[in-house]
């Protein structure tokens, strides 16, 4: 995803993309400080951005890592386990793109 932001200009809102997954990849490290950080970031980079764009739900993307924030934030007090953001997407064609990716992936 760094050489699409690199490709793209350096655009706010793939940055913001790559944060909150490097946030989630950090968290998965166990670094909750970095996953913090890069989660805040990504989302203040995203919320300049419509509900939809790039063919997939951002609004939804900004809740559920708003709420993983949230957790992140309080996981002194409540551990719980690394789970995956959904990312609903909402182009038919990205849609009919990632399953081919899927499908050459198990071959």
């Amino acid at each position: 995803m760094e050489e699409l932001w690199l490709e793209e200009g350096r655009s706010p809102l793939y940055q913001g993309l790559l944060q909150i997954a490097v946030g989630l990849y950090h968290f998965q490290g166990d670094n909750l400080g970095g996953a913090v950080k890069l989660m805040e970031a990504g989302l203040e980079k995203l919320s300049a951005y419509p509900h939809s764009c790039l063919g997939i739900n951002l609004e939804l993307l900004r809740v559920e890592s708003g709420n993983y924030l949230r957790k992140l934030k309080q996981y002194d007090e409540a551990p719980f386990s690394f789970y995956p953001i959904q990312v609903l997407i909402i182009d038919s064609e990205l849609e009919r793109q990632v399953q081919m990716l899927k499908l050459a992936a198990s071959e």
